[in-house]
């Protein structure tokens, strides 16, 4: 909604999809790591791929999203 509003506007720059992509990974990081502790202090078994593909994913993204090419 709030893109549509920007790109009409010609305000849609590649600093904003930058950190509009920033906050989608920090948000699903979030979400994952929530839900990993969750279930560990639930049931006490640590899930170490979810918990990896969380990381992962935040380390992933602070690499990619910062390259030049990655919002062409």
């Amino acid at each position: 909604m709030c893109e549509v509003v920007l790109h009409d506007r010609q305000m849609f720059h590649t600093t904003y999809k930058l950190f509009m992509v920033s906050v989608s990974a920090q948000l699903l990081h979030l979400i994952i790591m929530c839900a990993t502790y969750t279930q560990y202090g639930n049931d006490g078994i640590e899930n170490y791929t979810a918990k990896t593909f969380g990381i992962g994913l935040l380390t992933y993204h602070s690499t990619v999203s910062f390259s030049p090419n990655f919002l062409r």
